[in-house]
């Protein structure tokens, strides 16, 4: 004896007519992709959140270049330093290596972390 009732279909068969519906059923298309892209779109923001916030913090704002744009004084340490980084001054090493372009830079934050 069954426990299932039989004007009721269990679950492969309720996937079997969800995959037939998708064949024949334009609406149910239709909302799978936005599902489907939903779904995705959801992932990547959270990709983008997680590599934020494992990017390391220098307090130096540069746009795809190795100019700063703007410093930001909390982040100087230790304090008291003589030499600030300002607008237009070129930030030519970081951690001791050389950096030449943004590329590297953002490398080298990269790997400043696992110096901790």
């Amino acid at each position: 004896m069954t426990s299932e009732n039989p004007t009721r279909p269990g679950l492969s068969g309720r996937l079997w007519l969800f995959l037939l519906s998708l064949g024949h059923d334009r609406a149910t298309r239709c909302r799978v992709w936005i599902v489907t892209a939903s779904v995705l779109l959801c992932a990547y923001a959270i990709g983008v959140l997680g590599y934020v916030l494992a990017t390391p913090e220098l307090g130096i704002r540069c746009a795809f270049s190795t100019t700063v744009n703007h410093f930001y004084e909390g982040f100087l340490y230790p304090e008291g330093q003589p030499h600030q980084p300002r607008g237009g001054d070129q930030i030519l090493t970081v951690g001791g290596q050389p950096v030449d372009n943004w590329l590297q830079l953002l490398r080298q934050m990269h790997l400043l972390r696992g110096q901790q």
